[in-house]
Formats: structure tokens, C-alpha cells, sequence
């Protein structure tokens, strides 16, 4: 015989509508970090993605999104530690589209703890996986330069203009690297 509720509905269905799983918990915790980070609320936007990594342990996204939340609030070597467990998870086809976006981050978090090798390495990882962006050839660029490595960074600039001939960061970076090789009229041209 069936159990009705109150209002004539099995009580097995109302049990089961009503049953939030952490699954659920977790991307709920995920949307309210993505909000928080949108309004630039650094801080409420790591709890709440701290919550998320508690609830969904496995789940890329969560990890790509601390570190760009640990970037924000200036904690850098949190922030390349989320993006390398990113990294690491079972990824789907759909989340290795994303990876270039965990190697950028880790790339500015390292070029602001001083390590512009290393962030070089990530931009080029960056780079390999999503060749069409300039920002990533401008940021190269920029790593290069903070690394010495001016030949290098004037092509990676380079590169960047010809994807994109109005980026600011492209130009300046362009201009330092000829700058520091006393190239003054490739500066200034």
C-alpha cells in the first residue's frame, strides 16, 4: 500500500525532490565564488571556492577557479599549486579546452613570486595549447624581458601584434626589449 503525504503526493517523491546532494552543494558553492569574483570580491570568492573543493574534491573547474582566486588575493604559490592540481584531475574533453587557461595563471603567479623561467615554460605550455591569443604572446613577451631574455621577447611581442596590432602590453613590452638592446629607433618606431 502507498504512503501519501499531506497533499496526496507519495512521501518516497517528496524525500527524494527534497534530497540535495554535495554534488549539488558544490556547484552551488561554485556559482556564488564565479559571482563573487565577477563583482572583484577576492576573498568571499576563495571561501567560497575553498567550500566547493571540500564538496567536489575532483573537480577541475573548482581547482582552475582557486587559482585564479588565490592569484587575486595575492597568494602565489597557493594559486600555482591549484592550478597544478587542475592540471592533474581526471579532465574531460570539454575541460582539457580550459587547460591553457590553468598554465596563464600559473605563468602570472610565477612571474610574481620573480620566477620568469618558470613562467616563461607555462606561457609556451599556454601558448601550445591555444596559439591564437595575444595576451598569452604578450605575456611571454613581458616574462622574457624580466628574465633578460630580449631577443626572445621581442619576437614573442611581435608575435602578439601580428594577432592583434593595437595591444598596448604588446607595444610596451616591444619598446623594452629594443630599449635594453639600445636598438633606440626600433624603440621608438
Amino acid at each position: 500500500m502507498k504512503k501519501y503525504g499531506i497533499l496526496g503526493v507519495p512521501v518516497m517523491f517528496l524525500l527524494g525532490a527534497c534530497a540535495i546532494t554535495s554534488w549539488d552543494r558544490g556547484l552551488a558553492e561554485i556559482e556564488k565564488g564565479q559571482l563573487a569574483f565577477e563583482k572583484r570580491e577576492f576573498g568571499t570568492a576563495l571561501a567560497e571556492f575553498q567550500r566547493a573543493a571540500q564538496m567536489l574534491p575532483n573537480d577541475v573547474r573548482i581547482f582552475r577557479w582557486l587559482g585564479f582566486a588565490y592569484f587575486q588575493n595575492g597568494r602565489y604559490r597557493e594559486s600555482i599549486q591549484a592550478f597544478m592540481q587542475s592540471l592533474s584531475l581526471p579532465h574531460t574533453a570539454f575541460d582539457k579546452g580550459f587547460d591553457y587557461q590553468n598554465w596563464d595563471g600559473m605563468a602570472a603567479s610565477q612571474a610574481k613570486m620573480g620566477q620568469f623561467s618558470a613562467a616563461a615554460a607555462s606561457e609556451k605550455k599556454a601558448i601550445e595549447l591555444n596559439p591564437s591569443r595575444p595576451g598569452q604572446y604578450a605575456a611571454l613577451s613581458s616574462y622574457f624581458n624580466g628574465n633578460g631574455q630580449y631577443d626572445e621577447a621581442i619576437t614573442a611581442a611581435k608575435r602578439a601584434l601580428e594577432l592583434r596590432a593595437t595591444g598596448a602590453l604588446s607595444h610596451h613590452e616591444l619598446g623594452f626589449a629594443y630599449r635594453k638592446k639600445k636598438q633606440f629607433d626600433a624603440a621608438s618606431g
